[in-house]
């Protein structure tokens, strides 16, 4: 029972570690995510390649779908462009996976010291954010390095043996449990952790953890779609898309599990780095397939989803939108051209 706390505990480590890199992230790039991505976006290979590098930077694709919605509701971006941005971020996201498979041990905590001295007794503002991200990067290796070592021990009981030894030879059951539990979380980063740190605990297959991976990306689309629920039409169509991109990608993959695993084994000899390259290709490979199908896949978005015009209903605001609220160097960026709209 109490290995099964600190697997829970381990989690909620690394979820605030997480949560602090992003939120650092978003203070050093948040107030130029928008102008990059307006600058960026004419073109879809262009978009792929931001959505890539930002998710990458920012450690957040939930931030970036909400800059992607505010501007969908402005009538800034098209879904097309939108696609082009997802597919770019799918690939973004599997840099977590490659920082948390590094086995750097006990040195979490001088990562942790660090980070705290730069953030807590350093004046300047910039050294203040680079701290805070230094921080989120030591918490997060704490929150592996708790999970993998509660993990070895709880994998010894018969019940979490069993069911180990099944979700590595029945697959389908490996992707219900990996999109389930992400859904459960709202986090494809906590659930890719935990496989990562069953990879460094060596107690599961790759095929296995793969199957848990593939179920991940299905997962992570539950948060965007409840939260476009109660917007637009168009940030529907946005999640739709999403979901439609993750779902072709698990069912091109799902025959070839075991010759992907066979594969992947031959890029390391560490489980934990086979789990992150697996990812990784997974997610490169899936987007690179897709890529060429981007207005095949909008029209398909669009038909799931129409624009029904309500005539009752008029839009007064141009720019503003209730999902931008939550990032305010966007929000007031909006609020500034919505002025400039309402005086013209």
């Amino acid at each position: 029972m109490i290995s099964f706390f600190q697997v829970l505990g381990g989690m909620a480590l690394f979820l605030f570690g997480v949560r602090v890199l992003s939120k650092a992230m978003e203070k050093i790039a948040g107030n130029r995510l928008q102008e990059w991505l307006d600058r960026v976006t004419n073109r879809p290979i262009k978009g792929a390649a931001f959505g890539a590098v930002a998710t990458a930077l920012i450690q957040s694709s939930s931030l970036l779908m909400v800059t992607m919605i505010g501007l969908i509701n402005a009538n800034l971006m098209t879904l097309e462009q939108t696609i082009g941005v997802m597919m770019g971020q799918e690939i973004g996201t599997t840099l977590t996976a490659q920082i948390i498979a590094f086995k750097i041990g006990d040195l979490c905590y001088l990562i942790i010291a660090i980070g705290l001295v730069l953030y807590e007794f350093v004046s300047n503002r910039t050294l203040r954010r680079v701290g805070e991200v230094i921080l989120g990067f030591g918490i997060l290796f704490l929150g592996m390095k708790t999970m993998s070592g509660a993990l070895k021990v709880l994998a010894a009981a018969p019940i979490a043996q069993g069911w180990l030894a099944y979700m590595g030879q029945n697959y389908l059951s490996g992707i219900l449990a990996g999109a389930v539990a992400t859904a459960v979380v709202q986090s494809s980063s906590a659930v890719t952790g935990l496989v990562v740190a069953m990879g460094l605990s060596q107690i599961i297959t790759l095929p296995g953890a793969v199957a848990l991976l593939l179920g991940a990306n299905i997962g992570t689309c539950i948060t965007g779609l409840i939260a476009s629920l109660r917007l637009s039409t168009a940030s529907k169509q946005a999640s739709i898309a999403q979901i439609l991109i993750n779902l072709i990608g698990v069912f091109i993959f799902l025959p070839f599990i075991t010759p992907f695993s066979n594969l992947v084994e031959t890029t390391s000899n560490d489980l934990a780095r086979q789990i992150a390259n697996a990812h990784t290709i997974f997610n490169v490979a899936v987007s690179a397939i897709l890529f060429p199908f981007i207005k095949p896949l909008s029209k398909l978005t669009r038909r799931l989803v129409p624009i029904i015009k309500d005539t009752r209903k008029v839009k007064l605001a141009q720019y503003i939108d209730e999902s931008q609220f939550r990032m305010p160097d966007i929000a007031l960026g909006e609020a500034t051209k919505e002025l400039h709209h309402i005086g013209e």
